[in-house]
């Protein structure tokens, strides 16, 4: 699998400071891009478990295969935004007492494909009559290119303080939600292995025909005969 991964970021913060408050604001505006080539089993895989002659190796040398397996390639290229803002006020309440009040908002919008080879099959709708449906077959928008839904509650509150006790004594605590990013590893993540630009044949033995009948141990596609 070959994978080329780029992240263009644009960030500003700044602070203004009045009287007791020094509030702090600033934003992060990332650009996420994945492209992704999978040739995943586009050569075929050949499998000998010793059923005809009780031995793999035994098998392999006739050609007896007991299982093939095959899928097609899959290339991506995803695009994404992640974009947070964030406002943290520092109160100074008393000489003594310190609040730090705040608040991050994150919006990570679903990835979709460049060239729209994302499907699903639709089984909720209509479940007596469950439909594929093509990535922006029913508009252009980022729900039906995307196909999931996008999370818009993240907000991440944040609440600490500072307490002088005495001159040799400070007391701080804080709590807040925060919430990770990770990008997609991989094309299993998202809808591109479905029909039609991804799709894999799995062709089983029986108990006295082969899966695949080599006619001598071979990687070569083209002299594979599967058994009628």
């Amino acid at each position: 699998m070959d994978r080329d991964c780029q992240n263009r970021q644009l960030a500003a913060d700044a602070t203004w400071t009045r009287g007791k408050h020094s509030v702090k604001f600033g934003l992060s505006l990332i650009r996420s891009q994945n492209n992704i080539f999978n040739i995943r089993n586009e050569l075929g895989d050949y499998r000998f478990n010793a059923r005809y002659t009780r031995d793999g190796a035994a098998d392999f040398l006739l050609g007896w295969a007991s299982q093939y397996l095959w899928n097609t390639r899959l290339q991506v290229d995803l695009r994404s935004w992640n974009d947070g803002f964030f406002l943290q006020d520092d109160w100074k309440v008393t000489p003594r007492l310190t609040l730090n009040l705040g608040v991050r908002y994150e919006v990570v919008l679903p990835f979709e494909d460049k060239r729209d080879r994302m499907s699903i099959f639709d089984t909720w709708t209509d479940p007596a009559n469950p439909r594929l449906i093509y990535a922006g077959s029913e508009g252009k928008d980022r729900y039906n290119r995307a196909m999931y839904v996008r999370d818009k509650n993240n907000f991440m509150p944040r609440l600490g303080f500072a307490f002088k006790l005495n001159q040799k004594t400070l007391v701080r605590s804080g709590c807040g939600i925060f919430r990770g990013y990770v990008e997609p590893y991989g094309d299993t993540e998202y809808l591109m292995g479905n029909l039609p630009n991804a799709y894999g044949v799995t062709l089983s033995s029986s108990p006295t025909a082969p899966a695949v009948l080599l006619p001598y141990p071979t990687t070569d596609t083209k002299s594979a005969m599967p058994v009628q």
